[in-house]
């Protein structure tokens, strides 16, 4: 063999080689891909109406929007508001085990008519502050995590709020033996018995209609936070808030268990990871959206959140803050814990080991 034949047969070995290299990325890469295509996945979401403001489209909407590139991982959100389609608040329980979608944003107030567990983290008038309202959260999330699971096919990923639920009125109130007669608009069945103790009328109205009822007297008082009444225009119509806290406003995330086992380890780290990002966010935000909100209503300098009204805020009385306490024992506690035991749930003890407890350590008054 003469010495250009090697040189030949070397190069063809060479080639041969290069190819065959070639040819092993392409594979590996078919392989990658193939897995990669494998492991995305898309979740459909229900969010939050727009109406009830920033925490919806500032925060909400952005974060689970983006959630893939945060958690660099292959989830996706597909995500709607709840005004975008033609579904009602309450029935988001309904449309998770119907595999409707995928995840929501639980409204809690609007839902709990199906499930009196979700009633336990926010008793009317048992927290007016956030600190505390957290804490009972957290600490009722597992047993009521059990419940949904068990009930419905859905596990709760964690809760989060929107804030002091106060009254606005259309009329000066200065004290809550004032609301006497009037037609006070609520969001669900949990607030009417409170609202009748008082002498009022309960309305319930969906929040996006709320100011509609405001504007043609169908309702003298509406019941939101600060922020959410500011953001819905609530002000151009209801002049006076009456700032005792009734409720906290707390809603959550949730995922149907089916969806849920669809994601890899990974992916179910990853999402739990954010979400719960997303709820220390949302505790903070809508502390900080609450002061923003009162001082929109209470000064004439230019308003963050949008067209800014000029509100008559009250002062509350201890006097009104007792009564308020009292009705929570006397009325939202037995009629909560009736609820339960007709849904054959043991409520009882939730409230005398784990609720109760947080409550007396921050107030004599339980």
């Amino acid at each position: 063999m003469t010495s250009t034949d090697r040189i030949k047969k070397g190069a063809l070995s060479h080639l041969h080689i290069w190819i065959g290299g070639i040819v092993l990325i392409v594979a590996l890469l078919s392989v990658l891909l193939a897995w990669l295509k494998q492991d995305a996945i898309t979740l459909k979401m229900l969010g939050q109406p727009t109406s009830v403001g920033p925490i919806a489209y500032k925060l909400e909407a952005p974060f689970f929007m983006s959630l893939g590139a945060q958690t660099q991982s292959s989830i996706k959100i597909d995500y709607r508001t709840i005004d975008e389609t033609s579904y009602r608040d309450e029935a988001q329980l309904q449309l998770l085990k119907n595999n409707e979608f995928d995840m929501v944003s639980l409204r809690i107030l609007q839902n709990q008519q199906y499930e009196p567990a979700l009633e336990g983290f926010d008793l009317i008038g048992l927290s007016d502050n956030y600190v505390q309202a957290r804490q009972m959260a957290q600490a009722q999330l597992p047993w009521v995590n059990k419940r949904l699971e068990q009930r419905f096919d859905i596990k709760l990923l964690g809760i989060w709020p929107f804030g002091p639920q106060v009254f606005f009125c259309r009329k000066p109130i200065s004290a809550l033996s004032d609301l006497n007669g009037l037609r006070v608009r609520i969001g669900g069945d949990a607030l009417k018995p409170l609202i009748e103790s008082l002498g009022a009328r309960p309305v319930i109205t969906p929040f996006a209609e709320a100011v509609l009822s405001l504007a043609d007297q169908t309702v003298d008082c509406a019941v939101a936070s600060q922020a959410s009444g500011l953001a819905a225009s609530w002000g151009r119509y209801a002049k006076h808030v009456f700032p005792i806290p009734v409720q906290m406003g707390l809603n959550g995330i949730a995922i149907q268990l089916s969806a849920w086992s669809r994601l890899a380890l990974k992916q179910q780290r990853a999402l739990q990871n954010a979400v719960d990002q997303y709820i220390e966010d949302a505790w903070k935000f809508a502390q900080a959206l609450e002061q923003t909100a009162m001082t929109c209503f209470t000064t004439n300098s230019t308003c963050s959140l949008g067209p800014s009204y000029q509100v008559q805020i009250a002062s509350v009385s201890d006097n009104d803050r007792k009564i308020i306490k009292k009705l929570a024992l006397d009325v939202s506690i037995p009629n909560w814990l009736k609820r339960c035991k007709a849904a054959n749930l043991d409520c009882e003890q939730q409230w005398q080991t784990v609720l109760l407890p947080i409550l007396q350590t921050s107030d004599k008054r339980f």
